[in-house]
């Protein structure tokens, strides 16, 4: 079985300086698909504002980082739903998210 990279460990611990970071060295990280079809950034669009401390920002620079490294995520469907980035954003992130999402693939709007 393999193990998640190290990138994805930053992900669900919500570090996003270092999922920053991390991006920066090890790229090909971002490309990794887990079981369920969800890419990195796919987790990174569902933290809710629960998880975040108030005087935190929301992981714009993280998600930026990641769809750099990786821009054919935002189009990826996956297995639970079908959903892509978007789809999920749309459910539960910052409207900041989902306009950034929106301006990198406007298709994904219409993907149904």
């Amino acid at each position: 079985m393999n193990e998640d990279p190290q990138l994805w460990k930053y992900v669900y611990r919500s570090s996003y300086k270092t999922i920053v970071k991390r991006v920066a060295s090890n790229p090909n990280e971002a490309c990794y698909i887990d079981v369920n079809g969800d890419t990195a950034l796919h987790h990174l669009v569902q933290h809710r504002l629960k998880k975040r401390k108030q005087s935190q920002s929301y992981p714009i620079e993280a998600i930026k980082a990641v769809y750099s490294a990786f821009p054919e995520a935002a189009k990826l469907r996956n297995r639970k739903g079908g959903s892509t980035p978007l789809h999920i954003a749309s459910y539960c992130a910052s409207t900041e998210v989902v306009t950034y999402l929106l301006q990198v693939f406007p298709g994904a709007a219409v993907m149904g």
